[in-house]
């Protein structure tokens, strides 16, 4: 068996798969991934704005897989042959009975070369890192400006997309400008600093119930936050960013939060594609043409019975990860096959400092209570105990205290 990413899916599979050897079932299974560490992403706006510690929540993969029945394999996948059943990596070929696809996603720029090029997105720890960097690097450099205009460049933060990841990034950085950086920086004043949400479609979080849609909006704008709905992004450049309604936005870090599409190794792949670029499988997870073949994570089309396809979440990955995986066990040992069902419990959305939303088993809360939970829940789901504590301990520190307005390096 091998198994492509070590995201929440990929990683799930494996761990499947590793239980069902040490129960006696003769399999070889084999992880496959460029990183050697497991990144907790739902953590990765709070390492943005000086929360989280970028250590904290990455884990070693070898802390997850170190036996026999699994092994890790620290390799960049160039392409695969589906014919031929090999992966072809930097390191050599990889041969497979059963191949399970879960490379995780990349940033789509909706072929916006500008926007690729002066934007920042945010899939990985680097990219993390780097937008922490911009924002303190606005601060210094806001700090030598005498001209009006670019001291308002500096000052101006764009985050491009209203979905949870993009609300949770810009209630976060809110607080940055508000509180950490508003102490460190005496000489810039609050009113000189805008952070700016911009969504294309004209629904915020979409994903939620309207009513917690509307509490999450007035809570940013409470907050001094500039939501636009209905307004694409004509142009991206280092200096400002222009909208389809015509407003220009000066402003020098632009994050692009806007959407996300398969990595180009899976668009390379002649397989069945819905319209967003992931490949359409089956109620088992697998690939119709190669049925030895499964997809999981944000790469699967899975469009789940009397509803629409399922988002490209955490929640959703983790699931299907371990469904893929029972799935070849039950193939391996002759018995029938379940097809896979996703049944949502609970969304959660951060909006800043002792505030959340939440809809857990079709019940909508928010306030206090919501952040609480949000914080329960993503400790628990975060692996180890040393990274749980340290986490915590993050926390507990930018709460009483104020956040980090160092650079990281």
């Amino acid at each position: 068996m091998v198994i492509l990413g070590a995201g929440f899916a990929g990683l799930h599979a494996a761990l499947e798969l590793e239980a069902a050897c040490r129960r006696g079932l003769a399999v070889e299974t084999i992880l496959v991934d460029q990183h050697n560490y497991h990144l907790f992403i739902p953590l990765l706006c709070q390492v943005a704005t000086g929360m989280v510690e970028p250590g904290h929540i990455t884990i070693p993969i070898r802390a997850f897989v170190h036996s026999r029945c699994c092994q890790f394999r620290e390799s960049r996948v160039s392409s695969i042959d589906l014919e031929a059943k090999k992966l072809i990596t930097d390191d050599g070929d990889l041969s497979y009975d059963y191949l399970v696809l879960a490379p995780g996603s990349t940033t789509n720029f909706y072929n916006q070369k500008d926007a690729e090029e002066h934007a920042l997105p945010l899939k990985t720890l680097r990219d993390g890192i780097a937008i922490h960097n911009r924002i303190i690097d606005a601060y210094e450099g806001a700090m030598l400006e005498n001209d009006i205009q670019r001291r308002l460049e500096w000052l101006t933060f764009v985050v491009v997309g209203g979905g949870a990841t993009g609300v949770e990034l810009t209630a976060s950085l809110q607080d940055f400008v508000s509180h950490a950086l508003a102490r460190d920086y005496p000489q810039i004043k609050p009113s000189e600093v805008r952070v700016v949400q911009i969504e294309a479609g004209g629904q915020f979080l979409s994903g939620l119930s309207p009513a917690l849609a509307k509490e999450a909006w007035h809570k940013l704008t409470s907050r001094g936050v500039e939501i636009r709905l209905d307004t694409a992004i004509r142009q991206v450049n280092a200096h400002q960013v222009i909208t389809s309604q015509g407003e220009v936005i000066p402003t020098r870090t632009t994050i692009w939060l806007a959407g996300v599409k398969p990595p180009a190794l899976i668009e390379a792949l002649p397989l069945a594609k819905a319209k967003d670029g992931r490949l359409v499988v089956s109620n088992y997870l697998e690939v119709s043409q190669y049925p030895e073949v499964y997809v999981v994570g944000d790469c699967a089309f899975f469009a789940a019975e009397g509803g629409g396809p399922l988002p490209p979440k955490g929640q959703v990955a983790v699931p299907e990860g371990r469904a893929a995986g029972r799935d070849i066990i039950r193939r391996l040992q002759g018995r029938p096959r379940q097809p896979f069902q996703f049944s949502p419990q609970i969304e959660l959305v951060y909006l800043g400092r002792n505030a959340a939303v939440a809809q857990l088993w079709g019940q909508d809360f928010g306030g206090f209570p919501a952040s609480l939970l949000w914080r329960t829940i993503y400790l628990t789901k975060l692996a180890g105990f040393r990274n749980k504590l340290s986490v915590a301990l993050d926390w507990s520190f930018t709460y009483f205290s104020h956040r980090s307005t160092a650079r990281l390096e």
